[in-house]
């Protein structure tokens, strides 16, 4: 296979003066939100075919997985939604009060939902009609991700415990006490048979659980930083992970 990424070099993206998050579309389109915007690229010419501006600081981004919408999470609990076709805004609320903070956000079920979620609430929204469809407490959370059959939800929080809801209803199924520190990333494989969580405290390292029994199975070292994002393969065979250290792995099963 040689090295898949040495063919054709890299553009420049000049635009934003810090970058928080970016997720590639369907079509090959990339989305980047920072500072104040979230910017629409064309990465073959490294040109911004779209720019959306805020008054806050965008804060955090995802799409739909039918690749028709684009939402981010704008400080003081704000959610902006736009048409990724006609790049048009299509909704805009106030998702979450009191929130000097851009909202977790997480499209599932294709468009159809969104999960906002911001300092101890989560909520669940209908993305055509940004009717509030329900809403529960949790610990003060750091980050989530929702499972790829939709039924699951793990949160991580800022003492260490990942909870585990159940979809839609939001109820609370299980607490794992499992970091001492910030969780900074959890990801379920796509099969749902692996919960991985990795913490602010790089020396504990990425552990593996299984969701039947909700049993640690493995504890994975390898990066010298802690571990920002956690991303399967569509099979569930590999996985990857990004650091503060400045590097990828990839881990096979």
């Amino acid at each position: 296979m040689g090295n898949p990424f040495s063919r054709g070099g890299y553009v420049n993206l000049k635009g934003h003066t810090q970058v928080v998050a970016a997720r590639f579309l369907p079509n090959g389109e990339l989305v980047t939100v920072g500072d104040t915007s979230v910017r629409l690229w064309n990465p073959k010419t490294g040109r911004a075919e779209k720019v959306w501006r805020f008054n806050e600081a965008a804060e955090t981004l995802c799409c739909s997985p039918d690749g028709r919408f684009i939402a981010c999470g704008v400080r003081d609990g704000l959610v902006f939604v736009y048409d990724a076709r006609s790049r048009q805004q299509v909704a805009h609320w106030q998702a979450h009060a009191d929130c000097e903070q851009g909202p977790l956000v997480q499209f599932f079920a294709d468009s159809t939902y969104m999960l906002s979620a911001a300092v101890y609430t989560c909520k669940l929204w209908s993305t055509r009609t940004v009717q509030l469809i329900n809403t529960w407490d949790t610990t003060l959370l750091t980050s989530l991700h929702i499972a790829a059959d939709c039924t699951l939800l793990a949160i991580g929080s800022s003492v260490g415990l990942v909870t585990i809801h159940s979809l839609p209803d939001g109820n609370a199924k299980r607490q794992l006490h499992a970091h001492q520190a910030e969780v900074w990333a959890v990801a379920f494989s796509p099969d749902r048979s692996l919960l991985v969580t990795a913490a602010r405290d790089d020396a504990e390292g990425l552990k593996v659980w299984a969701t039947e029994e909700w049993e640690m199975l493995q504890v994975l070292r390898g990066h010298v930083a802690a571990v920002l994002d956690i991303g399967f393969s569509p099979d569930s065979s590999q996985m990857v992970t990004c650091s503060i250290d400045r590097t990828l792995r990839v881990w096979r099963q």
